[in-house]
């Protein structure tokens, strides 16, 4: 059942801190399904039931807000500073395949999809046990992204 999934993933290890350093460390999800199936509502409901701090780093969101590689270190700074000093916090991916598209389709191109790329990994890597910071990404096409 998705929903006890999310609440062993994700809401217990955010929302308790004891529960967090416990548990074994989880440091991102992926919810893939069908347009409209109800994703980011479950979304909505780890950020609510957790008092979490919501970050949206999400394609459309971050499009020509952060131009230029200052913008973007000052951009992935600041999240990874404030997530770790406002916990517990979701840094949210709406389209977690986007960043590592094989090939960013027309539509999408103005987005600059690929724009946190190679700052991902690392930024899901430097969460530490001590941190309740959880990155949670939904997708329709998984397939569509690289390894």
């Amino acid at each position: 059942d998705v929903k006890q999934i999310v609440k062993e993933y994700c809401i217990l290890p955010l929302g308790s801190a004891t529960v967090h350093r416990s548990a074994p460390l989880i440091r991102s999800v992926l919810l893939a399904g069908y347009p409209d199936c109800g994703k980011r509502t479950l979304v909505d409901a780890v950020v609510a039931e957790t008092g979490s701090v919501f970050f949206d780093l999400s394609p459309t969101n971050t499009a020509g807000k952060y131009p230029g590689k200052k913008g973007l270190n000052m951009l992935v700074h600041l999240v990874t500073k404030m997530s770790r000093i406002l916990q517990p916090s979701v840094i949210f991916l709406d389209g977690g395949e986007k960043p590592f598209y094989k090939k960013v389709p027309k539509t999408e191109k103005e987005d600059n999809p690929k724009l946190l790329k190679k700052q991902l990994p690392k930024m899901v890597k430097a969460v530490t046990p001590d941190d309740q910071v959880l990155f949670l990404a939904t997708s329709e096409n998984p397939w569509m992204g690289q390894a």
